[in-house]
């Protein structure tokens, strides 16, 4: 069984409080050392693509613009598949970034999924319009 979802790095809208969750979604420290796990309320619709988006939102920089994103949960495999797409008039690519920032982004982004019991993600893989992103 397959479930796909999209969106985009920020989203609007409000949803009621009662429809929410307290998830963690880990961030690098200043130095790049080690992953910082902090609590944040999410609505409940859509949620693993909120977390995706909240990791991507704390993990770019000016110079560095994800325009969007979609994931793709293999339940039966236990892989999430997390396919980014750059702003097109962004100045860096992947293969640019420090090891701080790759750390930061791809990092962050695999501790939050794989840590959530709910989902039962065991790997996680990047692609970029779907070809694997390969450092």
């Amino acid at each position: 069984m397959r479930d796909t979802e999209t969106g985009l790095s920020s989203s609007s809208g409000t949803e009621p409080a009662n429809n929410t969750v307290t998830v963690t979604i880990y961030k690098a420290d200043s130095q790049c050392e080690t992953l910082i796990a902090e609590k944040v309320v999410l609505p409940q619709h859509r949620l693993l693509v909120r977390v995706v988006g909240k990791a991507i939102e704390q993990a770019t920089s000016a110079n560095f613009d994800i325009a969007g994103y979609r994931v793709n949960l293999d339940r039966q495999r236990q892989v999430a598949t997390v396919d980014l797409r750059l702003n097109p008039n962004t100045g860096r690519q992947f293969v640019s970034l420090s090891f701080c920032e790759q750390f930061a982004l791809f990092g962050s982004l695999r501790q939050t999924l794989t840590d959530n019991p709910n989902w039962q993600i065991e790997e996680v893989r990047f692609t970029q319009l779907g070809k694997e992103i390969i450092f």
